[in-house]
């Protein structure tokens, strides 16, 4: 048998959440019926704290004046750890040495993280797997103009137009709202303006609508 809050129930005892709900309540009821029991409850505990029988924390801080057990100690001190790290293989590491990081098999970066399914970094990651190497290749089936479209060099320049024009259409003044970035002269017939920021403007998209070169050259 062990004690709790006066009671004696049989020793490794668990209460179901209902079963605990009702003592709560049956407790609560007999608090308010007898206001010093909380009183005689609250010298107990500061008696068995001030004994060093019981203690409470509050996050990582412990007890007033007991010191954790691993206070000052260090894994070096260890003599699991030592008998470990005093043992050499023949390449010079201790015997439980794992590797350290992956080196990436594409640029030879030493990667953040040991990460066994690819062994590569985000970038060479993504290069593997565009292209000619994604699953869902089809032998390269989308238009050129197309693919420029997609490419992160168009996307640059989509981004440096917005904000030379400070996200404003250039004609209605209006900003930020379905805005485009169009090419003053034309996409199809001066390709190598194309990524070219002063050849872009910024329109929405009722005055893009109304410039002649409009959706009609996108192949």
């Amino acid at each position: 048998m062990e004690e709790r809050d006066g009671r004696f129930y049989k020793k490794g005892t668990r209460f179901s959440e209902e079963h605990k709900r009702k003592i709560s309540e049956s407790r609560k009821k007999y608090i308010a019926k007898h206001p010093e029991y909380r009183s005689i409850v609250g010298e107990r505990t500061k008696k068995l704290i001030a004994e060093g029988k019981i203690g409470f924390s509050k996050g990582n801080t412990l007890r007033k004046g007991v010191k954790p057990w691993n206070y000052g100690l260090k894994a070096s001190n260890d003599e699991r750890v030592a008998k470990h790290t005093n043992i050499l293989r023949p390449d010079g590491h201790p015997v439980n040495y794992k590797g350290g990081n992956y080196i990436c098999l594409g640029c030879g970066k030493e990667l953040a993280n040991r990460h066994p399914k690819n062994k590569l970094c985000v970038k060479c990651f993504g290069e593997s797997i565009s292209g000619e190497n994604h699953y869902n290749w089809k032998g390269g089936i989308t238009e050129p103009n197309q693919a420029f479209r997609n490419s992160q060099a168009y996307k640059n320049w989509r981004k440096a137009v917005f904000e030379k024009d400070n996200y404003t259409c250039v004609w209605c003044g209006v900003r930020g709202y379905k805005l485009n970035a169009d090419h003053i002269k034309s996409f199809s017939e001066y390709p190598e303006l194309r990524v070219e920021i002063s050849n872009g403007r910024t329109l929405c998209i009722d005055c893009h609508k109304k410039t002649p070169n409009y959706a009609r050259n996108i192949r």
